[in-house]
């Protein structure tokens, strides 16, 4: 496959923004037609990863309380994008960052038996969940608006990362993955995310002091 310059992902990149306004556009209009306020796309290709991109408020808010953390995330996500990958891949990263925010350090955070993880994830996720990213080459970390291969790219920086700065943009690991066949945008905006994790630790204090 032929590898694309950084300048080649401007048109996906546009691509990917038309798609998410869409989404959002559908869900506002299915809401004012029929006033549940969960009007997100519930089909299987619908399963994009806007919802988890908005993510982090709802677990820094309800910490205290990981059941509601977790129950609000998926409502959240259900508002614009119901398809259950999508809302399973918000449950599991609130699960996360609530577990990082409660000063889990990072062996237990990337352990299958995370606390409070939901159940009943959709298999994907629970891949992700169960550890799958850590077998994955940097090639194989897929930068595209597909919320399983979006999500799969936290865990995953944050895995290889030793430190806030280097699961960010121009890390070790975002200047290895993404190349290939990808949305490089979409790839370093997934690792980037990984941030959020160790940046929840110990209740903030894992981000540098510029960055809180």
């Amino acid at each position: 496959m032929a590898r694309r310059t950084p300048e080649q992902h401007g048109p996906v990149r546009q691509h990917r923004q038309r798609e998410l306004k869409n989404r959002v556009r559908a869900a506002l209009a299915e809401f004012e037609r029929t006033g549940n306020p969960f009007s997100g796309s519930t089909a299987p290709n619908a399963a994009g990863n806007g919802s988890l991109m908005r993510l982090a408020p709802i677990p820094l808010f309800f910490a205290h309380s990981p059941a509601d953390a977790i129950n609000y995330a998926a409502d959240s996500s259900r508002t614009t994008h119901g398809a259950t990958e999508a809302v399973d891949a918000c449950r599991w990263m609130t699960a996360l960052m609530v577990g990082a925010l409660h000063g889990l350090d990072k062996d237990a955070l990337l352990q299958p038996a995370l606390p409070h993880r939901p159940t009943d994830l959709a298999p994907a996720i629970a891949a992700i969940a169960d550890g799958s990213y850590k077998t994955r080459q940097p090639r194989e970390i897929r930068g595209t608006g597909y919320v399983v291969e979006s999500l799969e790219a936290a865990p995953w920086a944050f895995h290889q990362s030793t430190s806030f700065e280097e699961g960010a943009e121009g890390s070790e690991p975002g200047r290895r993955c993404g190349y290939d066949g990808g949305d490089l945008w979409s790839t370093r905006r997934r690792v980037l995310r990984s941030r959020g994790i160790p940046a929840t630790m110990g209740g903030g204090a894992g981000a540098p002091a510029d960055h809180r």
